[in-house]
């Protein structure tokens, strides 16, 4: 009878350690599923954060693309520039003024993409200035960088009250075409 008590003592004991084994295994693969859950849940957030930001930047793009396109207004293509330089003779015709284009520079070195243009603006003073001030404030992103402002002489060939403008506008070109929708 010693013996059967030891027999189911033991019994007790290994089914004991068996049980404590199995929960020790268990909570260790629970926990290592609770933390593969943990990373999944986790990159879940981090795409659809990622969705969502895509979500919005195709959202913001026909508003970018307009807001480009209206920039690119400002700026005058490199191919467009003998319009550009008409566009502005006829401008000082209407003011009364004659427009002659000196020189044309264009800075390939530079990262800003400008042309330099040199005129000759020719006429009365109110004309000159009207001239010069529809250019400056045109449209187009152009700069006067330099003017010098006098009156002909008679023996020139010119008239009473003729005054001249020797004048340098900096242009500002567009290096690229914008996108379209």
């Amino acid at each position: 009878m010693k013996h059967s008590h030891l027999i189911q003592l033991a019994v007790t004991v290994l089914i004991l350690g068996i049980s404590l084994g199995l929960v020790v295994v268990s909570t260790i693969a629970v926990q290592s599923e609770a933390k593969k859950a943990a990373e999944l849940s986790s990159e879940i957030s981090t795409k659809r954060v990622e969705t969502m930001r895509v979500a919005e930047a195709s959202a913001a793009l026909p508003a970018l693309v307009s807001a480009e396109q209206s920039i690119g207004t400002y700026f005058v293509r490199a191919d467009d520039i003998v319009p550009f330089l008409g566009l502005l003779e006829k401008q000082g015709d209407a003011q009364g003024a004659k427009v002659e284009v000196l020189s044309v520079d264009s800075n390939t070195s530079s990262a800003d993409r400008r042309i330099s243009i040199s005129l000759k603006i020719t006429g009365s003073y109110d004309a000159v200035l009207r001239t010069l001030g529809i250019i400056e404030y045109g449209p187009n992103d152009i700069v006067l960088t330099n003017v010098t402002f006098d009156t002909l002489r008679a023996a020139d060939g010119a008239t009473s009250g003729e005054w001249t403008a020797a004048a340098v506008f900096s242009l500002g070109t567009q290096a690229v075409e914008p996108a379209k929708k």
